[in-house]
């Protein structure tokens, strides 16, 4: 995805044809397209992004084959600073005169395998706390201000809901690139030696980012043999945390059990593994608590007992 809208030779007209579709402007136009890119390795967790100046806008645009995380206008909020400390120069905001930015745009293009409509939003303010409950009455009234960011995600499958994804061909190269990836999905449940290889000659014999894949092919192979090497190392990771965590908080259980009763043994068993999953996630994949507790469905009612007790 970066690859192809960013970083390589194909990149520049191919960014403008994105851009051009997701602003819904003329066929025609061919305003200025500013690439930018951060590589601070806090942010790795934006590998899949693509980001543009505009004319009038500072676009952030990601794709995303999982399951869609609730937490993103956060982490969107977070890159976007990081993203404007890079392009505003520090003199110009300490001026006393207005300093006018690009109006930051936020989307996600969606190619997972969970059920997702064509067009969805979140928004940071889901995430607030409620003002009333923390600040009493005295603020009654008065609606202070607040950020909020949204993002608009996309699904970029070939089919959404049962039907052929019409509204991604006004945007020929996201559709062949969304093709491609069909197809590397479905070798991969085939089972087949060589997905990426299958889907990138079947690619070209029918004319799918035929000229990207010719000259880039071999690179492709090794970009996707990396990502999807990734995947499952975290995948792995994962099981293995809640495996171990798991099995130790049975035996921690179950030993406690004998003095403490069966019943009691097993419940503490399952919650010392619970607990135990979410340290190894948090310490095998980087990531924060409450990223740990999603990663594990804990219900929201719950999540107080283990943050205590970890």
């Amino acid at each position: 995805f970066v690859d192809l809208f960013q970083t390589s030779e194909y990149a520049k007209e191919n960014s403008k044809s994105l851009v051009r579709w997701v602003k819904g402007l003329r066929p025609d136009w061919d305003g200025e397209v500013r690439r930018i890119r951060i590589e601070d390795t806090l942010y790795m967790n934006f590998k899949n992004d693509v980001s543009y100046i505009t004319e009038d806008a500072l676009m952030v645009l990601a794709e995303h084959q999982s399951t869609i995380n609730p937490n993103m206008p956060l982490r969107y909020l977070l890159y976007a600073a990081k993203l404007y400390e890079k392009i505003i120069p520090t003199r110009e905001r300490f001026r006393t005169s207005l300093v006018k930015i690009p109006k930051p745009e936020f989307y996600v293009f969606y190619n997972g395998i969970a059920p997702m409509p064509l067009i969805s939003k979140l928004s940071l303010k889901d995430a607030f706390h409620d003002a009333k409950s923390i600040l009493g009455s005295k603020l009654d009234g008065i609606e202070g201000g607040f950020v909020d960011l949204t993002v608009t995600v996309i699904n970029i499958n070939s089919e959404v809901e049962g039907r052929k994804n019409e509204f991604i061909t006004d945007c020929p190269v996201l559709w062949e690139y969304s093709e491609f990836c069909e197809r590397v999905r479905e070798n991969k449940i085939k089972g087949m030696d060589d997905p990426f290889e299958n889907a990138i000659k079947d690619c070209i014999n029918d004319g799918i980012l035929s000229d990207y894949l010719k000259d880039r092919g071999s690179e492709v192979v090794n970009m996707l043999t990396a990502e999807y090497d990734y995947n499952e190392d975290i995948a792995v990771k994962q099981e293995d945390a809640m495996n171990i965590g798991f099995n130790r908080g049975m035996e921690q259980g179950l030993e406690q059990g004998l003095e403490q009763g069966l019943e009691r043994g097993l419940e503490r068993g399952i919650e010392q593994g619970i607990i135990s999953s979410i340290r190894k996630l948090r310490e095998n994949m980087n990531i924060s608590t409450d990223e740990a507790m999603n990663y594990l469905g804990i219900p929201d009612e719950d999540r107080n007992k283990y943050s205590e007790k970890l």
